[in-house]
């Protein structure tokens, strides 16, 4: 029957096949069904464009300007959208009339046998929701939101425009709804479709379920409306030895496009006693990890001991900081680059409140991104404070494993090895699969973390004296007594074939996020060959992002050497941390020739750099300051010295 003919914004389109039995419905869109200005004269000398649902896409030349319109086709039966594919020559038509197309499209059903219907629909509430969102409003709560199954158990909203995840992996990202009148430049006129798509997953085919004309540009050009950014005041209260203040902070779920909906981020703040809002700020980006802790502000004034106020920004995708999207299964808006945006506009808002220099603060993932951060926005900090930074991004990291072999020995390291081969999965995401992964996070926190170096003997009795299903069971119990069942939950969560908002924000499967963050933002699987623990390759893992999220893997990734350089070119100093023991060093910033050592501890040294300081601690594990008092208050001390700001007594 045909492929889906795929494109995001300035890629080259790529042929893909959708389940056995796809229809072809190529489309051309720079944003999420738009045909940019500055594409349409490339595009059109090609023929017409087609959208995702079979509605034809033609360029128009009028007065020199280009224009795009849509043809209506309603809710069209598969043989009919197969009729309009194929059929090139089918008239072009604007549709002007909003509520008359609204009321006809939802009116109609899809019949169960050949796709998911709308059959249960109301027909007035289904409208009404259907106008209120081609007006740009929110979304209201009606039967028109619930949540419909199919076959396989993969969750979609009813009401949704994007039902199906499916549809087609390479244009995912673009198939989103447009909340608010959009400018695109050159542009004067445009009518373009909202798609709500739905898939029988046993046929592989879709069906066009509504199709609402959305949105008008204005002839002066100018660019893409985005949303302001929104920080709201939602509790104080006084906790021992601080003030917590707690804001909420509605950020666009995207800055290059129109979004749907926005991300709702979380951000603690605290403020010591006897201090006043004109002292330094210590502002702390929060990474890969489950919801922020309320004592975390206050621990972090206890380590470093300086009076100074601890603001925590928790990360988009991360424990409550979730977009407002009821399916999380695939979750573009999570980041690197989203993240550093949204932490520049926590900074400008609270800025206004917290006036003294700011200090920002990131460790192992956003030790990398505060690098990011910084380096786009020098002028929000005072200095820089990186703990075990990621500055390089592979896709596959070989340097872990020999940190896993010196800590293990080589016997007790080939025992792991026999019971990882034990586990191997018949099939993705089976109970081997999952068992596997817990295994081999048990062995990665003990590799890396030096919290748990008391239990590297016991690991070690395990793997000689158990068979591989005794060790599953007995490594489940340690795990739940020394680390409250984290690995367990990691192996769960990085399993889930689906995720809705409402469980995301039961369970916190932030695991799940990050493996979607390394298919396409930062890579770092861990690898080891054949005869390693770490046996999966670039195939098992471009299979593994496919199945969950329906992308590609992404096989090469920015990483932030540049950002160090930009750094020292704005003269913004950066103080880096670094662990002789840390599996993940070195990914990180080198340790400096000893000729640069300006002082020497018993655990650590400091070394001056062209960018700072570069703190080294040979004993240290991933992130040394935080289990080094001493080591972070000399680190924050060093940053307030390179920053010329006097500290607070």
């Amino acid at each position: 029957m045909g492929v889906w003919r795929c494109c995001g914004e300035g890629e080259e389109c790529a042929d893909e096949e959708v389940g056995g039995d796809a229809w072809t419905a190529g489309f051309r869109f720079g944003h999420a069904g738009l045909a940019r200005a500055d594409e349409v004269g490339d595009v059109g000398s090609r023929g017409e464009l087609w959208d995702a649902a079979g509605v034809a896409e033609r360029p128009v030349e009028a007065d020199g300007a280009a224009q795009v319109v849509h043809a209506e086709v309603g809710v069209a039966d598969v043989e009919r959208v197969e009729e309009a594919v194929e059929d090139v020559g089918v008239e072009v038509e604007a549709v002007a009339d909003v509520e008359r197309f609204a009321r006809e499209a939802v009116a109609r059903e899809v019949e169960r046998d050949g796709a998911l219907g709308l059959a249960e629909l109301g027909e007035d509430v289904a409208v009404e929701w259907k106008l209120q969102r081609a007006l740009g409003r929110r979304r209201k709560k009606s039967r028109a939101s619930r949540q419909i199954r199919t076959d396989r158990g993969a969750r979609f909203s009813r009401g949704s425009s994007i039902a199906s995840r499916k549809v087609c992996a390479a244009c995912r990202g673009e198939n989103y709804v447009w909340k608010r009148p959009v400018v695109i430049p050159n542009l004067p006129l445009m009518v373009f479709g909202k798609v709500r798509f739905v898939m029988h997953m046993k046929t592989g085919f879709c069906a066009l379920a509504a199709l609402v004309v959305l949105g008008a540009c204005n002839s002066d050009g100018g660019s893409l409306e985005v949303a302001p950014t929104e920080v709201t005041k939602v509790n104080e209260e006084a906790r021992e030895g601080h003030t917590l203040v707690q804001y909420v902070a509605r950020q666009p779920e995207f800055r290059d496009r129109a979004s749907r909906g926005y991300v709702h981020q979380r951000i603690n703040v605290g403020i010591p006693e006897g201090v006043g809002n004109a002292a330094p700020v210590l502002f702390a980006l929060g990474g890969q990890q489950p919801p922020i802790d309320e004592a975390f502000v206050g621990d972090v004034q206890g380590l470093i001991r300086i009076p100074m106020i601890v603001v925590d920004a928790e990360h988009r995708g991360y424990g409550n900081s979730l977009s407002d999207n009821p399916d999380q299964t695939t979750p573009h808006y999570v980041s690197r680059r989203e993240a550093a945006e949204d932490a520049h506009e926590v900074a400008s808002a609270l800025r206004e409140i917290y006036t003294g220099p700011w200090f920002v603060l990131g460790s192992s993932y956003t030790g990398g991104l505060v690098l990011q951060y910084a380096a786009k926005y020098p002028d929000d900090v005072a200095a820089v404070i990186s703990s075990a930074g990621i500055v390089d991004r592979p896709v596959a990291n070989p340097t872990y494993d020999p940190f896993t072999r010196e800590l293990l020995g080589e016997e007790s390291y080939a025992q792991v090895v026999g019971h990882i081969e034990n586990l191997q999965p018949a099939e993705l995401f089976d109970q081997n699969w999952i068992d596997r992964e817990f295994v081999e996070t048990i062995v990665g926190a003990l590799t890396q973390y030096e919290s748990y170096q008391s239990l590297v003997p016991v690991l070690k009795d395990l793997v000689a004296t158990r068979t591989t299903e005794q060790l599953i069971d007995e490594a489940r119990e340690l795990d739940q007594a020394f680390a409250n069942g984290e690995a367990a939950a990691w192996a769960q969560n990085r399993a889930l074939t689906v995720l809705s908002r409402e469980d995301a924000l039961r369970d916190y499967p932030w695991e799940r996020y990050y493996l979607w963050q390394q298919c396409t933002d930062i890579g770092e699987f861990r690898t080891s060959g054949p005869d390693g623990v770490w046996q999966r390759t670039e195939t098992d893992w471009a299979e593994e992002c496919q199945a969950l999220f329906g992308v590609d893997l992404v096989r090469q990734h920015e990483g932030h050497r540049d950002d160090v350089a930009a750094l020292e070119a704005a003269g913004t100093p950066l103080v880096f941390l670094s662990g002789g023991k840390d599996p993940w060093s070195p990914l990180g910033l080198e340790v400096p020739p000893e000729s640069d050592r300006i002082d020497q501890q018993e655990r650590w040294s400091e070394y001056e750099t062209s960018y700072g300081r570069h703190f080294h601690a040979p004993a240290g594990f991933h992130a040394p300051s935080g289990s080094d008092p001493e080591l972070a208050r000399a680190a924050t001390l060093a940053a307030f010295e390179l920053a010329a700001v006097e500290v607070p007594e």
